[in-house]
């Protein structure tokens, strides 16, 4: 199945024409179940992205820090006073907690000059990090297997450079909530693969790495998923004894469906209703383009920020407006892309300004892609 998406943080004056698309590809791993949204070429991606600023959850670093120190007192492979390294800017926080934890000094901070999650996996991938890493040394690799091009080479690429007595801790998006219950607001051009803790642990095994210890959790309202590991003595032959997890399938089966269910709700919503989106954003980007000509039926994109008052997003021609320019229109449909965590104060402040909304549909984009599917999304 095949996928047009634009490069969500690209917003687009009028009269300037439409964004440049990447044509993309779903594909599932059959050794390990995982699910991978692949683009044909990278030509222009990383251009499109890298200047934006994403910020991973961190609430839960105290567990991770403690991830680590559990296995360091386990194995006995490690000396007493490892490197942690961090793999991208990211990782500061994490590296100095662990660090406090076992009152290192700073010579045993190290960051890798990857800054950007898509320059540090090309760096693994290449093997070009290796020579400065110290034997047993910790890798802290955050966010950026669900961002590699190519899966395989990373992980082997993460296997070479760890060396015989090197760990890993591992923390990705753990997707299977949002692949069991459908949700398409979860698909992203920067993420290449969407994981399962299942998933996760088959494609690790199958590259060679020993699962030390996993847990997932929840961190500012985002499931991840945490994994230790250590480098086998040997890497494993192409194929894993670990249960398959069939998630990616149910949710590729059912998403033709899903795409067809969302346009005629919409459709048959606009015909009732003044429908608008509030957050003009990767999530909200993704969804007027999987929407194609349907996204005429919203009448406009609200968001706080000026500078994209007046721009349309993505393939979309809806306009981007400020809140107060549409107040007048009295809209009766409000769908929200925006965070868990942002959400209960954004919709006090559209209960006030938008009485009739609050009344018939406020919600989230994700519960209005996934809530009274009924027979219209059958696995």
């Amino acid at each position: 199945m095949q996928l047009q998406l634009s490069p969500s943080s690209q917003l687009i004056d009028k009269g300037q024409g439409r964004p440049s698309c990447f044509n993309f590809q779903f594909k599932i791993n059959p050794y390990s179940g995982c699910l991978l949204l692949l683009p044909e070429s990278d030509i222009g991606l990383l251009e499109a992205v890298c200047d934006a600023q994403h910020k991973e959850p961190e609430a839960h670093l105290a567990l991770a820090a403690n991830m680590i120190e559990e296995a360091c007192d386990e194995s006995e492979s490690h000396p007493l006073m490892p490197q942690v390294i961090g793999l991208t800017d990211k990782d500061w926080s994490l590296v100095n907690l662990v660090s406090e934890c076992h009152d290192w000094d700073a010579a045993n901070q190290v960051l890798m000059p990857g800054a950007h999650p898509l320059e540090a996996q090309k760096l693994v991938s290449e093997r070009r990090v290796g020579a400065t890493i110290a034997t047993g040394s910790i890798l802290i690799v955050r966010h950026l297997l669900e961002h590699a091009r190519n899966l395989d080479s990373f992980l082997g690429g993460l296997w070479s450079i760890a060396g015989e007595q090197g760990t890993c801790l591992i923390e990705v998006p753990e997707c299977g909530q949002l692949l069991n219950r459908g949700d398409l607001t979860q698909l992203w051009e920067e993420h290449c693969a969407y994981f399962t803790e299942t998933t996760l642990h088959a494609a690790l095994h199958n590259s060679g790495f020993e699962i030390l210890s996993s847990q997932v959790t929840e961190s500012e309202g985002e499931q991840v998923c945490l994994t230790f590991v250590k480098r086998s003595s040997s890497r494993q032959a192409r194929h894993t004894t670990l249960p398959i997890d069939r998630s990616a399938e149910r949710f590729l089966n059912g998403l033709p469906c899903q795409i067809q269910f969302i346009k005629r709700r919409l459709c048959n919503l606009s015909r009732q209703s003044t429908v608008l989106l509030f957050g003009a954003n990767h999530v909200a980007g993704l969804f007027v383009d999987v929407l194609g000509e349907a996204a005429s039926h919203i009448e406009a994109i609200l968001d706080d920020d000026p500078g994209k008052h007046g721009r349309t997003l993505g393939l979309s021609q809806t306009p981007v407006k400020a809140l107060r320019d549409v107040e007048r229109s009295k809209p009766t449909c409000i769908l929200v892309a925006v965070s868990e965590g942002r959400a209960p104060e954004l919709y006090d402040r559209l209960r006030t300004m938008f009485p009739k909304a609050a009344g018939h549909q406020l919600t989230s984009l994700t519960n209005f892609c996934v809530e009274h599917r009924g027979d219209a999304y059958e696995y």
